[in-house]
């Protein structure tokens, strides 16, 4: 006993008194086995559905392996095998959230005849998965694609791109089927993000241009010109786009002055038309890799990657990650600290809820075992966070409503209907004023048991209003108070 006490009293010394060694350590017991003993694996995306369901996807590199989604109901404590997509020679896949939390799920598909690829998709509507369509159409080509992104836009039409032999090209469901491939020009490692209206935005590493992190708008139907997004640094890559709740591109990369040089995660954003100039948020080390960003409801912007820590070995990477809220980036702060695995491929969900912040990794085990795990970890917000009321998680022990109140433009109201629910032949989120009278009925129809979330535009007077939500014969009354 007298030891430990030692040593607690020694760790602090180190946490409080040598600030330039290590800025913050998450502890390691509240990440989560997401799946484990698996061969040379590799993380992709994580995203959460209306409910507060968690999905994950993630592959096995050996042999083009295969292709996994899990899924968490408890708000990441546990988690089970949803799905094997695609078994063998398929790899890199993707995923995105439609209207209804339907998933989408895109990965390649490695052919032994021609030595091609294609990109798939199949959807899973809560019940059971699509049969899996071919998007590209493009291995008797011969030719091979390293990434692949998936984005659903304000019209809850699903959107892929990726890179084909040096190119990019773009294809999505116009409500009717998928379109042809378009061509976007020469480019790899393209990645999507969509932002709260109806645009998205496309970053890639422009392989014309040395160094050049490119950037395309989608909107309206049209893809915008190409804009450069950097100052051309030389080894850029590693880019990933966000679009906040304000519609504004932020965009982040790793670069360094020449091959096998330490490198920094560089940040850029376009607003006003313009890119920002290039700022560096982290120290320069050897074999930093920039891989995710996201932000949340307050446009607080959240970022991960990793680089060897301490500097000892390049082969046993740590995950890391800083926040910046509009004027200053935080100092590092480290995730994993086991330095005999190698930690990487982070991934960040979005968007930011107020759950949390959503994390996914790979930590990959020292021979003999070469058994990997993919890990997450839920960070709490930072700062203020989301205004409002917190959702309650998921528990399934009756009827719930939440408002967040005052409101001034914008009304976000959640609900949970319990699996007794599930056979109510109608469910009524219903406005009143204070005589009583029936303003507008804000969501209506049959829905499935879990949470529900409801966002519509108020162009009400101040005042105090009541909503109503009916479930079968069950009610439940929210005061709604607007300020203007």
């Amino acid at each position: 006993m007298k030891r430990e006490r030692l040593f607690l009293v020694f760790l602090v010394f180190i946490l409080l008194f040598l600030p330039g060694v290590i800025s913050a350590v998450v502890p390691q017991d509240s990440s989560v086995i997401v799946d484990q003993g698996l061969t040379n694996v590799l993380t992709r995306d994580i995203v959460r559905d209306s409910r507060g369901w968690l999905y994950a996807v993630y592959w096995t590199v050996f042999a083009r392996g295969d292709v996994y989604c899990s899924r968490s109901t408890d708000n990441g404590r546990s988690w089970g095998r949803l799905a094997r997509l695609n078994p063998h020679l398929a790899d890199i896949p993707a995923l995105a959230l439609g209207r209804g939390d339907t998933l989408y799920v895109i990965w390649r598909k490695c052919y032994t005849d021609t030595l091609g690829t294609d990109v798939f998709l199949s959807k899973y509507n809560g019940i059971e998965w699509s049969t899996p369509l071919n998007i590209s159409n493009q291995h008797a080509l011969g030719g091979d694609f390293h990434n692949g992104t998936i984005a659903v836009d304000g019209n809850d039409h699903p959107h892929v791109a990726w890179d084909y032999d040096y190119s990019v090209y773009h294809s999505y469901h116009d409500g009717s089927g998928w379109t042809p491939p378009e061509y976007l020009g020469p480019g790899l490692y393209p990645t999507f993000s969509p932002d709260t209206g109806s645009a998205l935005h496309l970053v890639y590493y422009d392989i014309n241009l040395s160094g050049n992190i490119a950037y395309r708008r989608w909107s309206s139907g049209i893809w915008g010109p190409e804009e450069d997004v950097n100052d051309r640094q030389n080894w850029a890559s590693g880019a990933g786009v966000v679009g906040d709740f304000r519609g504004v591109p932020h965009v982040i990369w790793s670069a360094s002055d020449s091959f096998g040089a330490p490198s920094q995660a560089f940040y850029s954003k376009r607003q006003g038309g313009v890119w920002s100039p290039s700022i560096s948020i982290t120290p320069a080390v050897v074999h930093l890799m920039a891989t995710a960003i996201s932000c949340d409801q307050s446009n607080r912007l959240y970022v991960a990657y990793q680089h060897p820590y301490p500097d000892t070995s390049l082969s046993h990477p740590q995950v890391f990650y800083t926040t910046f809220d509009g004027a200053n980036w935080s100092p590092e702060t480290l995730i994993t600290s086991d330095t005999s695995r190698y930690h990487g491929r982070a991934n960040l969900g979005y968007p930011v809820t107020s759950y949390g912040v959503d994390l996914l990794w790979t930590t990959y085990s020292p021979p003999p075992a070469y058994k990997d795990s993919v890990v997450y970890l839920r960070l709490p917000l930072v700062g203020s966070g989301v205004e409002g009321e917190k959702p309650v998680e998921p528990r399934g022990e009756g009827l719930q409503f939440s408002v967040r109140s005052p409101v001034r433009s914008q009304l976000v109201v959640r609900y949970f209907l319990p699996q007794s629910d599930i056979r109510n032949p109608k469910c009524v989120i219903s406005l009143y004023d204070l005589s009583g009278r029936l303003i507008a009925a804000l969501d209506e129809g049959v829905k499935p048991s879990g949470w529900h979330e409801v966002k519509c535009p108020l162009k009400l007077p101040s005042g105090i209003y009541f909503l109503r939500l009916e479930a079968g014969s069950v009610n439940l009354t929210r005061k709604l108070v607007v300020l203007r």
